[in-house]
């Protein structure tokens, strides 16, 4: 009967402790949010660290934001790096990854994230979606219409992958394509410039 009372005493204690640990993180979530909302990063930062562990996946997510934010590319680095190995399948700490890369222009790595994303998860959105626009800007357009044909296959009515896709087949000399989805365009945002610039061009 003693052993039992404090195997019931040592689950209740540990309860009430992850309890207060929770409240406590959430606490100082609450504030850095509200530090963020103001700017004020460095005590957004120094509010989530107050109850930082390396195993928790959402606090180092939270960290990679907040240290990009404050452009310390490193430390935003760092965290994010640390969240993707806590949660291997976990897209976001992956695409949050992409932040500071992107601003140390390191674009190889960035292409390889996109990549692997969508090796475990080939319609993925938003890798599909910055994948397509990279290879868009870099003026290989068969290799982004794949992605954003992947994206208009569930997601016809998207604006963003629409009007890229329209831009896409015009430079790709399929006007017919292009005008269709430069007229989706028209009917999801009536008189898009980018849209009547696009239907001019093909006139």
């Amino acid at each position: 009967m003693k052993n039992l009372f404090f195997v019931l005493s040592f689950f209740i204690l540990t309860g009430l402790l992850s309890a207060q640990q929770t409240t406590g993180s959430q606490s100082m979530f609450s504030a850095s949010y509200n530090y963020e909302k103001n700017g004020d990063y460095k005590n957004a930062i120094s509010s989530i660290l107050k109850v930082y562990d390396k195993d928790n996946y959402f606090i180092n997510l939270r960290l990679g934001w907040l240290y990009y934010l404050s452009a310390d590319y490193n430390s935003s680095k760092k965290y994010y790096e640390s969240a993707k190995n806590i949660c291997g399948s976990c897209s976001d700490a992956q695409l949050g990854l992409t932040l500071p890369l992107s601003m140390q222009n390191n674009w190889s790595e960035i292409v390889n994230i996109y990549k692997q994303i969508l090796k475990k998860d080939s319609q993925n959105y938003s890798a599909n979606l910055k994948l397509g626009q990279y290879y868009f800007n870099n003026r290989d357009y068969a290799n982004a219409k794949i992605h954003f044909d992947k994206i208009a296959t569930s997601l016809p009515a998207d604006y963003e992958n629409t009007l890229y896709l329209a831009w896409t087949f015009y430079y790709l000399g399929d006007f017919t394509e292009a005008k269709e989805n430069f007229l989706v365009i028209e009917m999801l945002s009536p008189n898009d410039p980018s849209a009547l610039e696009g239907l001019n061009l093909i006139k």
